[in-house]
């Protein structure tokens, strides 16, 4: 988003991305490389659906999401002729909830940081090595139960979270 130009949709394919083998390699996967005018752009907005989670020795499970968009300030410096880079790090460990009925929620907490006149070098297995650039802006933002993104947010790892009907609510009382 750009206060001139509104939002610029940058894709539209959905994508899957394991984030415990992109954490455990250290590696950063590219989800969108595209041209865009040179502008400044104070807001980042991606849609997930599908969260599956694999515990050890079990078969996958989809997390209930408190929402599927998940729209955050952070600024992205765009300039002519330059490469910019907006790095998303989606924190599974600090997303991941699960109810005492072994449910799961996934409520995102998201780092942000976004880079203007970066050198980003993409390997042919899509993944991104970004180095050099000023960074115009480091944030984070997570998710609440009713699916409101509030900067430098994130759920209780603590909280006695339940699942009725598709709706999260927290648990309260013995």
């Amino acid at each position: 988003h750009s206060q001139a130009q509104g939002w610029v949709t940058l894709s539209t394919t959905p994508q899957t991305f394991s984030l415990l083998a992109l954490k455990a390699a250290d590696k950063t996967a590219v989800m969108v490389k595209a041209n865009v005018k040179a502008d400044t752009y104070d807001q980042v907005w991606f849609h997930m659906s599908n969260v599956a989670v694999t515990e050890t020795g079990k078969t996958a499970k989809s997390a209930t999401l408190p929402s599927t968009d998940f729209k955050m300030s952070g600024v992205v410096k765009v300039m002519a002729d330059a490469s910019s880079t907006a790095t998303l790090d989606v924190l599974a460990d600090q997303s991941l909830h699960k109810t005492t009925a072994g449910e799961f929620v996934f409520a995102p907490v998201v780092e942000f940081e976004g880079r203007s006149n970066a050198t980003a070098n993409v390997d042919s297995n899509n993944m991104i090595v970004i180095a050099s650039g000023t960074v115009d802006s480091n944030t984070s933002a997570g998710m609440d139960i009713n699916g409101e993104v509030k900067a430098n947010f994130k759920l209780d790892l603590n909280s006695n979270l339940q699942i009725n009907g598709g709706v999260i609510s927290v648990k309260t009382g013995l």
